[in-house]
């Protein structure tokens, strides 16, 4: 009897402790439980009963059927009968059928977070709280460095996710404790059959692969792997802001030799902030190994080139400068579209994804760069008078034009003459995708700019300069916020 009330006096201290900061634990508050069932999910919810006799703690029980298996509805059943014999509110969601083509477990994945997230604000709750435990932190981490993930992303399970506002208080209970509480005070649970299978990645290093080597190699397997796994996430959360501030001063397209002289554990990952900005979430789908890559490009110091990255992004080098673009994304038909002066132009793409041209005024002397994003454009310089002089046309005309480029195209560039843009394009290794993706700017019929790319010989910003014209190409990515969110 006494062991089993340390027992219970041990876990319930421990998930008080993780609580008590996130002031959960006044009257008013409302912890959302996920509990699907099973035994962890089913010691939580008792623990946290016994916090509510304890200290008033207020708690909803939230279920996700995933319709999954033939078992799901029981499944359910038992949750909604486990909740009201406690006197608990129990929100039940069931989970449209998979869409074909989507992976079973991140999809599964992502729907039961969107699910407790949509409970949670039914009920008015504060958090939820999820039944991870140590050995879930442990198969994380054995999963990551045996699939290559570890690389690219080194970050645990996180105890609280203040994004999702999502805490996970039995993170540092073992599993044999969380076994032995089930056995000791009686807690009802159901098996679920899948977790049998082992030909799911999880199941077998669950079942097979880890009790053998908790037997033969290490008996504290799952906290040394927990502990190594705590400790890779601190690191990366280091690393990660490093490598932001890192990325600030550069642009969206910035020179290589930026890249090739920051620490080899800074640069990819700044390669990797760069490419999500131009091209959205995608960029962090892809590998450590990938990016390395990049930064080899830049240090061995190469002028042009590029190459596929996979998750439908590329990489360019063209003049020293590294540009990421979203290799298979199509754009919106570009008719030649007017660019008044101040004026923009909008290129909106299927991803997401837009590409600006601005025209500025501003003074020679006190022109100080400025805009909505600093840092993340290119920009180019003309004499604003002599830019319509040259070529007669007026200030007050519609000459600026912004186009996609044309079969023959040919720029006029300084001590060059004159330059076919294909061959431009391909002097710069740029593909076939990009160059479709490069806005080109002309004045009366005469091709200004070719962002990234060249620039005509056409007005030159000199000492006589009193007023300029300012170019300015911006490129966005869909961007969604970003944290530290844990693995699920």
């Amino acid at each position: 009897m006494a062991d089993r009330l340390k027992l219970q006096a041990k876990i319930v201290q421990r998930v008080r402790e993780v609580l008590e900061p996130l002031h959960v634990q006044g009257e008013s508050a409302v912890l959302l439980a996920a509990v699907s069932g099973g035994m962890d999910s089913m010691v939580l919810l008792s623990v946290l009963e016994e916090l509510r006799r304890l200290s008033g703690l207020q708690i909803a029980v939230g279920h996700v059927n995933h319709q999954l298996r033939a078992e799901s509805a029981r499944e359910a059943e038992f949750v909604e009968r486990a909740a009201s014999a406690l006197g608990l509110e129990c929100l039940v969601r069931v989970l449209e059928e998979r869409p074909s083509g989507q992976n079973l477990e991140a999809w599964a994945r992502a729907e039961r977070y969107a699910a407790l997230e949509e409970m949670r604000r039914s009920c008015g709750a504060d958090y939820i709280a999820t039944a991870h435990h140590q050995r879930d932190q442990a198969e994380t981490i054995l999963m990551r460095v045996i699939s290559g993930r570890a690389q690219s992303d080194g970050h645990s399970i996180a105890q609280y996710c203040s994004e999702r506002r999502l805490v996970r208080p039995l993170l540092d209970i073992s599993h044999s404790d969380l076994a032995a509480y089930a056995s000791e005070w009686g807690v009802s649970y159901v098996e679920d059959a899948s977790n049998k299978d082992l030909s799911r990645t999880r199941n077998y290093l669950r079942m097979s692969l880890m009790p053998q080597v908790r037997q033969d190699l290490n008996p504290a397997l799952d906290e040394t792997l927990s502990e190594a796994a705590e400790r890779s996430g601190a690191d990366e959360d280091f690393l990660q802001q490093f490598a932001e501030e890192a990325a600030k001063p550069l642009e969206l397209t910035p020179r290589v030799d930026e890249i090739a002289n920051l620490p080899a554990a800074i640069a990819w990952r700044v390669c990797r902030i760069i490419a999500e900005y131009a091209c959205g979430e995608a960029a962090r789908n892809i590998g450590y190994r990938a990016y390395q890559r990049v930064v080899c490009s830049a240090r061995l110091g190469k002028t042009s080139g590029g190459g596929d990255l996979g998750h439908g992004i590329s990489f360019v080098v063209n003049q020293e400068r590294l540009l990421f673009v979203p290799s298979g994304a199509e754009a919106e038909a570009l008719e030649p579209t007017e660019l008044p002066i101040p004026g923009a132009v909008a290129r909106h793409y299927s991803d997401g994804s837009l590409a600006q041209i601005l025209a500025l005024t501003a003074d020679r002397e006190g022109y100080h760069a400025e805009g909505e994003i600093p840092g993340h454009v290119q920009r180019e310089f003309f004499d604003l008078e002599a830019i319509f002089s040259v070529v007669g046309a007026s200030k007050t005309g519609n000459s600026l034009v912004v186009r996609e480029r044309q079969d023959g195209d040919v720029v006029r560039i300084a001590h060059r003459g004159s330059r076919k843009l294909k061959k431009l394009f391909q002097e710069r290794g740029v593909m076939l995708t990009v160059r479709d993706r490069i806005p080109i700017v002309e004045l009366n019929s005469r091709i200004l700019w070719v962002p990234g790319v060249a620039r005509s010989e056409i007005a030159p910003v000199g000492s006589e300069t009193r007023e300029m014209l300012v170019l300015e190409y911006r490129q966005r990515g869909p961007m969604s916020e970003r944290g530290r969110q844990g693995a699920s």
